[in-house]
């Protein structure tokens, strides 16, 4: 008998992988990453993957501003999701793998 993942599951693991990198990078001993990765589920994980995909262009662009409209549009993410963005978008040299991190959760989404 195989293990089979979920897309949801999937995704939750891959988002937990990118809160320990932000934690260690950019937000160490954070008690907001812990609660975040404490809650994070498939279910949120995939709802926050579904909102970034429905801009796919603007995630592969690289634009801030995506996060501005997934802000006002997307009421259900947590804010301090955006907290966490904020963090990141502090610091220069961590933007290529955050921007990788959002393209792949997009193109999982959307190839599914």
């Amino acid at each position: 008998m195989g293990t089979e993942v979920t897309l949801g599951t999937f995704l939750a693991e891959k988002m937990q992988n990118m809160l320990n990198w932000i934690e260690a990078e950019a937000m160490p001993g954070s008690l907001l990453l812990d609660e975040i990765k404490t809650e994070l589920t498939a279910l949120r994980a995939t709802y926050i993957a579904t909102a970034l995909a429905r801009h796919e262009a603007a995630v592969q662009a690289r634009d801030w501003s995506v996060f501005e409209a997934l802000r006002v549009e997307e009421q259900h993410i947590d804010d301090r999701f955006w907290a966490i963005i904020n963090a990141v978008k502090l610091k220069t040299e961590l933007h290529d793998k955050l921007w990788k991190y959002m393209a792949m959760f997009s193109e999982v989404i959307n190839s599914n």
